[in-house]
């Protein structure tokens, strides 16, 4: 990875955790660093075009983010399965709609397959 990239890789992978960072990158400041980047013109026309995409939407991911949240409070189910690494907010809400009570199952393998995962 060359000198030009370095910035910005941080936003991107955080060694010491293994998996991108996301939330920065998105963030005021995020979006600032990314502009910053000399680019090509057809590249600098689609991040300009991604960017403002991003800010469209974000009134909508705040609104439904919040939603969520509200949801997630009300299930202790939810906020147990947040406290494993990588799980967030709306994969634990997904599994708990979906999945319903997991002790109706005796394995792993059974719930995987009442949900098609062969």
């Amino acid at each position: 990875m060359g000198e030009e990239s370095a910035p910005l890789s941080g936003y991107f992978y955080d060694p010491e955790r293994k998996r991108t960072t996301q939330k920065k990158l998105w963030s005021v400041t995020g979006c600032a660093q990314l502009e910053s980047f000399l680019l090509a013109p057809w590249a600098a026309r689609r991040r300009q075009d991604f960017l403002e995409l991003l800010d469209r939407l974000s009134p909508s991911i705040d609104q439904l983010s919040a939603a969520i949240e509200q949801e997630e409070e009300k299930r202790s189910e939810v906020l147990h399965l947040m406290t494993h690494p990588g799980v967030g907010p709306l994969t634990a809400l997904a599994f708990v709609l979906i999945v319903g009570t997991p002790e109706r199952f005796p394995s792993g393998k059974q719930l995987g397959s009442s949900k098609g995962v062969k």
